[in-house]
């Protein structure tokens, strides 16, 4: 191996975040901070995007497009439209105009490679019957030994098999905690 590809595996296995590439032609990226500021090259914020294949917005879901579409912010010119699409991720660019993602806004995760929305499976399990709360963590040190715990205070008679087979019939398993943790409640 050459020195040169030596190198350019080191900087592709060595990355933490995940490039993306180079944005397309015709495509709008905006990158904006949790203060409302533009970000330029370098500068870390959450990821718009549009153009002209931008959706015209969500079907009989006004809430999430008025929560996902915003108007095109002063002072940044688009090549179409004046829309942008807030895409939840976190990213920044590089010198060479390279997308790296380095994370999401809101509380999606990778877990094995599926997307798991963390507040709607507290949600979910909060449903079920026997829970009196929860709390759903994702634990792990990088991407690919992820996995889910829930923390549960389960009324008096339930079981955390109870809890984790009625989630079986209404959840994929991939989005199935890896592990149940039963908490006693302050009250009891």
């Amino acid at each position: 191996m050459h020195k040169n590809q030596v190198t350019a595996k080191n900087l592709l296995t060595d990355r933490r975040f995940c490039p993306v590439g180079s944005i397309l032609p015709g495509v709008d990226l905006v990158l904006i901070d949790k203060d409302n500021k533009i970000q330029s090259t370098g500068g870390r914020g959450e990821i718009y995007v549009g153009g002209p294949t931008l959706a015209h917005g969500y079907l009989n879901r006004p809430n999430v497009e008025q929560l996902r579409f915003i108007k095109v912010p002063e002072g940044v010119t688009t090549s179409y439209g004046n829309r942008l699409h807030r895409t939840g991720d976190l990213g920044y660019l590089l010198p060479d105009g390279t997308l790296e993602i380095c994370g999401r806004c809101d509380s999606i995760v990778k877990i094995r490679g599926r997307s798991v929305d963390v507040q709607g499976l507290k949600t979910t399990i909060n449903g079920c019957e026997g829970v009196t709360t929860c709390v759903v963590l994702v634990k792990g040190q990088q991407i690919k030994d992820r996995f889910l715990v829930a923390y549960i205070v389960p009324e008096v008679q339930t079981t955390m098999k109870e809890i984790r087979d009625s989630l079986k019939q209404i959840l994929p398993l991939y989005m199935i905690p890896s592990y149940f943790v039963s908490l006693q409640s302050d009250e009891q």
